[in-house]
């Protein structure tokens, strides 16, 4: 028989059913108070996508972009601001994002804005070097830009832990001469709207020394290894510009008696281009700006700004400052009124063995030449093979004219050519003639200004005597044919038939 004992205080049962239903009710309230744990995120690699003219160049992190940057500290999270995905920077080792900290958003009401921008750097691959200390005094001397923040180095070691940044660009040492400038967009004055620019563009100037934009030209793009390469530009743009500090002041710094007022820019450029550095514009890096109001220009800005081109003619172009005042003759007016004193200008030319202006538009910038350019060619153009000279001998309308060979004579008008920096070769009466080519047969053609046409009519004079036609990089070569020695476009192959020269030598100014 067995025997159950009874309990003192009532059943058991009722009393272990209450105790398991509390205990279900605690854990409920424990599971729904506490948040789901966070899944793990996948690995990623960021990759560059294809450069955008509107955007430049982004990072893709798959199909999709939500993703958190966490922070040593638990209670911070760092994500990018919507709109504003990451850019990559010049350097292999660096990446510039947009983020929004919780920092950011708590000081809000204190007028704050809630996102900002950090510069993430990966850790060296030298891991064997010790890191030498910084030298923050030095660092903002020089004009560098440093984050002191205390979770800048938490962000960058966790932004640095999630992305492996690949090497963008090879490692080369900059030489210090090289004067470096961003790609200048267009912010609206009236409603702040960003007008990016589409196509790589350089900066350039004209007879009236005001600064313009132009297309990039097609022998300067072949020139280029990436869609990133540095561009070579003749004049920077004002208001944005990276230079070596040391360079700037041992090369003069600006002109001390120009006011900043409008040419400081093409004053920089020119100085340096002619005395050894060169200017560039990276299509990486991109500016905003607000260009003012052209009504907001006072009578006295804008005549401050002619006194600086007076000065920058007299300083830097030589005797091509005649073209300058006849394309402003409010400029000429002035220096006459006020001859300016150039001396601590023209002492810094000689220390620093500057270059003559002429050296700039044959190397540098070739388009600005004028029309009354000087030639660096003349006179008798000599066959060195047949020894005989380059003459047109057609009666009466010479335009369209075959050119051929004849005895030298120095009473013809005709025999006497210029071979001008434009590298056109001008026929001797009348001068506005130019050598051109048909069915590749050198003739006589008007003198194209500007346009596509005009490559046709360009000559490069080779220090070995050839002639080479630009446009299709033949040589012209004197073909004997019966009784006629007409001029053709050949293969260049150095024969004597090829070989040329002119009475007289102007070369370019070193």
């Amino acid at each position: 028989m067995l025997l159950r004992k009874r309990c003192r205080h009532g059943p058991c049962g009722l009393q272990l059913l209450l105790l398991l239903l509390m205990l279900a009710c605690a854990l409920l309230m424990v599971a729904m108070l506490r948040p789901p744990p966070r899944a793990p995120r996948p690995a990623r690699t960021a990759q560059a996508a294809p450069r955008s003219p509107d955007a430049g160049y982004r990072l893709h992190f798959g199909e999709s972009q939500e993703w958190v940057l966490e922070a040593e500290d638990e209670g911070q999270e760092y994500g990018p601001l919507e709109g504003l995905p990451p850019f990559i920077s010049l350097r292999e080792d660096q990446l510039l994002v947009a983020v929004a900290s919780p920092r950011a958003r708590r000081n809000k009401t204190q007028g704050r804005r809630g996102g900002s921008y950090r510069l993430i750097k990966q850790p060296s691959r030298r891991q064997d070097e010790e890191a030498p200390e910084r030298d923050w005094a030095a660092e903002e001397e020089d004009g560098a830009v440093s984050e002191d923040e205390p979770t800048a180095l938490n962000l960058e070691e966790a932004f640095s832990a999630r992305i492996p940044l690949q090497r963008a660009l090879p490692e080369v040492r900059h030489p210090l001469s090289r004067v470096v400038s961003p790609v200048i967009d267009v912010i609206d004055w009236k409603n702040f709207q960003y007008y990016p620019s589409k196509d790589l563009q350089r900066g350039v100037l004209d007879w009236k020394l005001d600064f313009h934009w132009e297309p990039l030209p097609e022998r300067e793009r072949k020139t280029l290894q990436s869609p990133i390469s540095p561009v070579r530009s003749p004049v920077v743009p004002s208001g944005v510009v990276a230079i070596d500090r040391h360079y700037f002041q041992n090369t003069g710094a600006y002109d001390p008696l120009m006011s900043l007022q409008g040419g400081e820019n093409l004053e920089l450029s020119l100085k340096v281009w002619l005395c050894g550095g060169s200017v560039e514009i990276l299509p990486c890096s991109r500016v905003g700006h607000i260009y003012r109001n052209q009504e907001t220009h006072s009578p006295l800005d804008q005549e401050a700004a002619l006194r600086n081109k007076v000065r920058i003619a007299e300083t830097w172009l030589g005797s091509f400052k005649e073209t300058f005042y006849r394309h402003s003759p409010e400029a000429f007016s002035l220096s006459k009124a006020e001859k300016p004193d150039c001396t601590e200008r023209l002492q810094l030319q000689r220390r620093l063995g500057c270059r003559m202006f002429h050296w700039f538009l044959a190397n540098i910038y070739p388009e600005l030449y004028p029309s009354e350019c000087r030639p660096r060619f003349s006179g008798k153009l000599h066959n060195t093979g047949l020894g005989f000279c380059v003459d047109c001998q057609a009666e009466g309308d010479i335009l369209g004219c075959a050119m051929m060979l004849a005895l030298c004579s120095d009473s013809r008008q005709q025999q006497h050519l210029k071979h001008t920096s434009r590298k056109e070769i001008h026929f001797g009466s009348p001068q506005h003639l130019c050598f051109d080519v048909r069915q590749e047969q050198v003739i006589l053609q008007k003198c194209i200004e500007e346009g596509p046409a005009i490559h046709q009519q360009h000559w490069d004079f080779q220090e070995n005597g050839m002639i080479v036609h630009v446009l299709s990089g033949k040589c012209m070569e004197a073909v004997v044919q019966e009784n006629s020695k007409d001029l053709y476009l050949r293969q260049c192959d150095g024969k004597a038939s090829q070989l040329w020269r002119f009475d007289n030598i102007s070369s370019v100014d070193k």
